[in-house]
Parts: C-alpha cells; sequence; structure tokens
C-alpha cells in the first residue's frame, strides 16, 4: 500500500494498529526487556503518533545507508543507528540485499 504524505509517496509494508495490538499482549517482563532495547517508544505507540508525516520526511531526508545499516544523524553528538536485524527482529520486514 502507498501513502500521500505532502507531495511524495511512501510503501508502507507495516500496519501500526498491528504493533499497538501485539505491544497490549505483552507481559511485564517483556516490556522490561523492550524498553533495555531501547525501543520504549514502540510501547507508546498510537495510531496518532505513527502519522507524522512532517516527521517521516524529516528522518527520510536525513537517513545514509553508512556499512550495511541506515544512519540518522538525531544531534551533531548523536547519530542513530539501525540495522537489518533489529528492523526484521522488531517488525518482522524480511532481509534482503541492498538495490545497486
Amino acid at each position: 500500500m502507498d501513502e500521500d504524505c505532502d507531495g511524495f509517496r511512501i510503501a508502507v509494508t507495516c500496519k501500526p494498529n498491528d504493533v499497538i495490538e501485539a505491544v497490549k499482549k505483552l507481559k511485564a517482563e517483556d516490556i522490561e526487556v523492550v524498553e533495555r532495547m531501547g525501543f520504549g517508544a514502540f510501547l507508546k505507540l498510537t495510531l496518532q503518533s505513527v502519522c507524522k508525516p512532517q516527521a517521516i520526511e524529516w528522518m527520510m531526508r536525513r537517513a545514509v545507508n553508512e556499512n550495511g545499516r541506515i544512519a540518522i544523524p538525531i544531534r551533531p553528538d548523536f547519530t542513530l543507528y539501525i540495522t537489518p536485524e533489529e528492523i526484521y527482529q522488531l517488525i518482522e520486514v524480511p532481509r534482503g540485499t541492498i538495490p545497486p
């Protein structure tokens, strides 16, 4: 499914509502693990928080492929790195190769 976001299109492959529903089924110890891994924000997702085109556009303008991982400079002194394995474990997007 494609979604129009202020003049550009994003291919959406994850249903945010599925993530929200999955979080509701987590046990307390699972929630602690998610928070320790640094993904606590996913525990607070709402459909309203997911649909922020300006934030998505900001992230897409800054994200680059760096050594096979996504690098997003957040502040001058901090870059967020996301590996394919982390994406797979979080939302089960199949791993694949980088197209030429």
